[in-house]
């Protein structure tokens, strides 16, 4: 009995991370999306915020970081999630429980 309790909190705990690891990726990519990056926008975003010089070095090395995030995204759902895949996912998905 204890060990099912165990194995449902285990499965419970599971279900929220990767709940969360999907929450996290929707926002990226909902808040991304609204960006207009234009030097107008720019110049409202640092006076806004009143921005320091060192401020705004570190804000401009940041997005080169994270086109290599997002990089990495379409790589991986390019190579791994496309329709030649979705059997492989299919098969996964059933094998843990998700519809």
């Amino acid at each position: 009995m204890i060990a099912a309790v165990r194995e449902i909190d285990r499965i419970d705990a599971e279900t929220d991370r990767r709940g969360k690891v999907a929450s996290l990726f929707c926002k990226a990519y909902e808040r991304a999306v609204l960006l207009t990056p234009t030097s107008e926008n720019i110049r409202c975003w640092i006076e806004g915020i009143r921005m320091r010089p060192t401020e705004i070095e570190d804000a401009a090395r940041e997005p080169y970081e994270l086109v290599q995030v997002f990089q990495t995204i379409g790589h991986v759902l390019r190579h791994e999630f496309l329709p030649c895949q979705k059997e492989k996912l299919d098969t996964e998905s059933e094998n843990q429980g998700v519809a």
